[in-house]
């Protein structure tokens, strides 16, 4: 079952690297159907959720458990990529998003992947993140959930549920000093 569980998980974060780090740099940036704003913050929705994710990595940096620790990491890598895409909406912030999914994919595997961890947990998170590429695809510009107007977007509400799969992740971690795998002991 374990097995089967890390399988359909590693799938899954692969086919979200694939959609998200091969998408082209959209030349309109509201394909995260926010509506844009001049100023500082040009999709505050999306940035505040962002930054939700970054926070918590935050957080699980400085949690005693190794692995916590390295998937906040990721969390944070990944969030504040996020932040400053959604904020700047600047190409150079869209790629450093690609590259947090990556890195936050890749720190996920290594955590999760070591003794101790809680199979029905992480199938909860890999569930809850699941519904959130639908919600995340589904309510890209001209798709059929998008509303620029709505006060919020179903890409904050992908956020959202990257923060409740995350914190579902991090709980499915037995709190013992295990080695992680992909190399990520360094952290």
């Amino acid at each position: 079952m374990r097995r089967s569980i890390l399988s359909g998980i590693v799938v899954a974060t692969g086919a979200a690297i694939t959609l998200h780090v091969t998408r082209p740099t959209s030349p309109d940036p509201s394909s995260d159907c926010e509506k844009i704003y001049a100023g500082l913050i040009r999709q505050p929705v999306n940035t505040l959720s962002a930054l939700g994710i970054a926070g918590l990595g935050l957080f699980l940096i400085t949690r005693r458990d190794r692995r916590q620790r390295i998937l906040g990491a990721g969390v944070a890598i990944a969030g504040t990529g996020s932040v400053l895409a959604h904020a700047t909406l600047h190409p150079v912030a869209d790629r450093l998003d690609g590259i947090g999914v990556v890195v936050l994919a890749i720190a996920t595997i290594g955590a999760i992947t070591g003794a101790g961890s809680d199979a029905r947990r992480l199938l909860l998170a890999t569930g809850v993140l699941s519904v959130g590429v639908v919600i995340w695809a589904g309510s890209r510009t001209g798709r059929s959930w998008c509303e620029p107007e709505a006060l919020v977007s179903g890409h904050a509400v992908w956020h959202v549920l990257v923060i409740l799969a995350t914190l579902l992740a991090a709980s499915a971690l037995k709190h013992r000093d295990v080695q992680p795998n992909l190399g990520l002991a360094l952290l």
